[in-house]
């Protein structure tokens, strides 16, 4: 919802400085929401002053024309970069993706970790990390780019609608996908699909449309990284999985911890290295690098590259009711971010005017020489990724949940009036129901009743059940009545408590726990253990049982 401009600041003595200007369609400049929401992001942005994040200039206003003057980086987004060497069957080696990563986390870092002049934390969540928003320059350097919907405590104005969610599908946490409050962790998931793809060339979840991609982000747990290339390290692997974990508290605590796990799994490549790839792929007189210096001198009015689409984009919320009209020179693969959230709409505070501007200033620190608008591709060639736009993800879920639960109201009401005339020796019988938060097997004696949730009839008397599942195995014993309905609706848990010596990756059934010591608590019944320590290059797998209630000390000394 934005132009482009690559411009040239002028100064005293033939002074020089290409920069990059993003301008607020000209529909859309009288709307004081988006106008804010257009200064939030400069203010966010300028507070960053780190190599690894792009640099803010200034915020500025010409003939009433709003603009944000920034780095201006002479390279191409990640998601080209691995496209173009798919192309051209080049291997990006995972040294550089280390690097890569790494530099993006020290980023992310810092911008995490940012404060106030007053020492106070800001709070700052990008909430777009994705192969789109990392650039990567000629020179090696890797910067993270668009704040354009980053979240941080600077204004109520600046705070997202309840029942909204910013970020690009696929990339999202489950946390915020529930509507549930978030942190960096959310950002480090999201770096943890970026590098699944970056080390598979596979996106870990997917679906035919957003709303199932969601879902599966939700629901499903990808494949291992080692299992597509058996050549990629285990505690890489590890470190990419325990980034994707469902739950915050199982990944990384921080990025600088992830960067860390990052750089003792796979010694990361100089940013030289980065640089040499780039110039392998655009080697000079490549078409689309001709193209980028022809216009980064002046010498083209018009490009239909997409070469500044990593530097900015439209990652704006547009306010209720506002659509944007046909533009030559907008970043049209770029709609508003925004998906259904799980909570309630809440009043919105007041939006503050465009006067927030204050007076306009007497002298201008950018002297724009030369305007050249940067006009995108088509979808297909801007990104691969999944577009970012208002979807009503949760009320399609809720719908669906509405519906089904409508559905079954009235099969039951249709079954119980077809039963009504069943006589009394059909009432007498009693029901459990079970309806428990993992799929399980019901089981008694040798007959399996049925999969759960689900409700079965039973004869009146004691009865012993167990429920079984993958990590679960638990027995029941009720009383069941004639007439009523017996309930199961928890499932018991314990603690497991690993120390390895001298440290080990944990993976607990199958999913990344994280590196010893571990503390996890889990479902009474079987659980397996793998242990792995890659320097001594040693894999061991055990198998444990965990009781309700109860904390299960597993040490080992791996020789």
């Amino acid at each position: 919802m934005a132009e482009v401009w690559l411009g040239r600041a002028l100064g005293f003595g033939g002074f020089e400085k290409l920069v990059v200007l993003k301008t607020i369609l000209p529909n859309l400049v009288t709307n004081p929401q988006f106008v804010q929401m257009f200064i939030n992001e400069a203010r966010v942005a300028a507070m960053l002053n780190h190599p690894n994040c792009v640099q803010i200039f200034e915020l500025g206003k010409e003939d009433d024309v709003l603009y944000i003057a920034m780095e201006y980086i002479e390279g191409f987004s990640l998601s080209r970069v691995l496209k173009r060497a798919k192309a051209k069957g080049e291997k990006v080696g995972l040294d550089v993706i280390a690097r890569i990563a790494a530099d993006a986390l020290s980023g992310l870092e810092y911008a995490h970790r940012l404060t106030d002049r007053e020492g106070k934390s800001v709070g700052l969540i990008h909430r777009d990390v994705s192969p789109d928003n990392l650039l990567l320059s000629f020179a090696g350097q890797t910067k993270l780019v668009d704040f354009g919907i980053a979240k941080a405590s600077l204004n109520a104005a600046q705070q997202t609608r309840a029942g909204t969610v910013k970020g690009k599908f696929g990339y999202i946490a489950p946390e915020y996908l529930r509507g549930q409050a978030i942190d960096g962790r959310a950002d480090l998931f999201a770096l943890g699909v970026v590098l699944y793809r970056a080390v598979t060339g596979k996106r870990p979840f997917v679906g035919p449309s957003e709303a199932a991609v969601s879902l599966a982000v939700l629901r499903d747990e990808p494949v291992w990284p080692t299992e597509i290339d058996g050549a990629l390290p285990q505690a890489m692997s590890a470190v990419v999985m325990m980034a994707l974990e469902k739950q915050p508290d199982a990944r990384f605590a921080s990025a600088k911890a992830m960067r860390q796990a990052i750089e003792a799994a796979v010694r990361p490549a100089d940013s030289e290295d980065v640089g040499a790839l780039l110039n392998r792929l655009w080697p000079p007189g490549d078409p689309e690098r001709v193209a980028l210096e022809t216009l980064a001198a002046g010498r083209a009015e018009e490009m239909s590259e997409p070469l500044l689409e990593s530097v900015v984009s439209s990652g704006f919320e547009l306010p209720e009711g506002v659509r944007a009209t046909p533009h030559a020179s907008v970043l049209e693969p770029e709609p508003p971010s925004d998906v259904s959230g799980a909570t309630p709409p809440l009043p919105m505070p007041a939006v503050a005017p465009p006067s927030v501007l204050g007076p306009e200033p007497t002298t201008g620190a950018t002297v724009v020489e030369k305007k050249v608008p940067v006009h995108p591709a088509s979808v297909a060639e801007q990104s691969d990724e999944l577009p970012r736009r208002r979807s009503p993800l949760v009320w399609v879920v809720l719908g669906l949940s509405v519906l089904a639960g409508g559905g079954l109201v009235w099969k039951l009401k249709a079954a119980a009036s077809k039963q009504a005339g069943a006589g009394e020796a059909k009432a007498a019988k009693g029901r459990v129901r079970v309806e428990v938060d993992l799929p399980v097997t019901v089981v008694r004696g040798d007959v399996e009743l049925g999969k759960a949730p689900g409700t079965f009839e039973l004869e009146p008397g004691p009865v012993k059940l167990l429920l079984k599942g993958q990590g679960v195995e638990q027995t029941f014993e009720l009383d069941v009545k004639p007439g009523q309905t017996a309930n199961i609706t928890e499932l018991r848990k314990g603690t497991l408590a690993v120390k390895v010596e001298p440290w080990a990756y944990v993976k607990i059934d199958g999913r990344p726990a994280g590196q010893t010591p571990v503390r996890r608590e889990l479902y009474e019944g079987p659980h397996t253990v793998e242990l792995s320590n890659t320097e001594l290059n040693i894999t061991k797998r055990l198998d444990v049982t965990v009781k309700g209630g109860d904390t299960r000390q597993l040490s080992v000394k791996l020789e």
